[in-house]
């Protein structure tokens, strides 16, 4: 089981990746961006939607208490409030992904939850939680020249990325997303469908696809349902940038994932199912 897990987790590197994929003319910057306070107010009935879940995690990541004595951001709204978020397919933009074989004429779409750990270097410690991605943000910095201990200097451009998603806190399980338990530590595992398709039909089905996720926002064990941390990546010799991350997660029980071709209809599903054991 080890081994199927870190073929997973090499698999979302090669298709996800923890590298830039666009640059940006906006200067980068540390500060979380003004957001609308109007998403905070929640629909009466029926379910919220993908502005509400952002804003709520923009108001968690700019929240101050004003001493030890103050109490933490409310986000009990958000308690029990059901979802259906339909989000557009793009390279880092959402957890599902697609890639086609020309030469077998094989379609395959992918689906991989985010580690918060994966975007920290390796001799730190923070929370780890997943999720399906919701919302992307990303700005560069100017590249500024750094010398290592060699003395060898080479450009490093800062990067900021604030990144929110529906899933779980540390030793919870999201649900729907395929996933390996060893003891108390749960690996979500890379899920992919084959599909044969000739050229032609690919093409036009893979022409809006969609990523659908379902389900009910609830409060973890820790009481706090949306949970942000701060982490960053130094630049290496062989990697020009200085990642700084910001990420949220809307603890969640997603009750399924669907990717949907506007032509083609529902191309893959992943329902909810029973929490597998050793």
């Amino acid at each position: 089981m080890w081994l199927r897990s870190l073929v997973a987790l090499g698999a979302a590197v090669s298709l996800w990746g923890c590298a830039p994929t666009g640059r940006d003319d906006k200067k980068a910057t540390n500060s979380v961006p003004a957001v609308s306070t109007d998403h905070l107010k929640l629909p009466a009935t029926g379910n919220i939607t993908r502005e509400n879940l952002v804003a709520f995690a923009h108001a968690k990541m700019a929240h101050r208490p004003a001493d030890q004595f103050s109490k933490a951001f409310d986000d009990s709204a958000l308690e029990g409030r059901t979802f259906e978020l339909r989000l557009p397919i793009a390279r880092d933009e959402t957890s599902a992904n697609f890639s086609y074989d020309a030469e077998k004429e094989q379609l395959t779409l992918s689906l991989l939850p985010e580690a918060a750990s994966l975007h920290r270097d390796e001799d730190t410690y923070g929370p780890d939680f997943h999720y399906l991605t919701i919302s992307n943000e990303q700005r560069y910095g100017d590249p500024t020249p750094m010398a290592n201990a060699y003395g060898v200097t080479k450009a490093v451009t800062p990067v900021f990325t604030i990144r929110i998603g529906v899933g779980s806190l540390e030793g919870e399980y999201m649900g729907a997303a395929p996933v390996t338990k060893i003891g108390d530590i749960r690996l979500y595992d890379l899920a992919t469908k084959t599909l044969a398709m000739a050229p032609d039909q690919a093409r036009s089905a893979t022409a809006g696809l969609t990523m659908t996720i379902r389900g009910v926002v609830r409060k973890p064990a820790s009481g706090h349902i949306v949970e942000c941390y701060e982490s960053s990546k130094k630049a290496t010799l062989s990697y020009n940038y200085e990642e700084h991350w910001k990420q949220c997660v809307i603890s969640s029980t997603i009750t399924s994932i669907e990717v949907v071709s506007p032509s083609a209809g529902v191309l893959a599903s992943w329902p909810a199912k029973r929490q597998q054991k050793n």
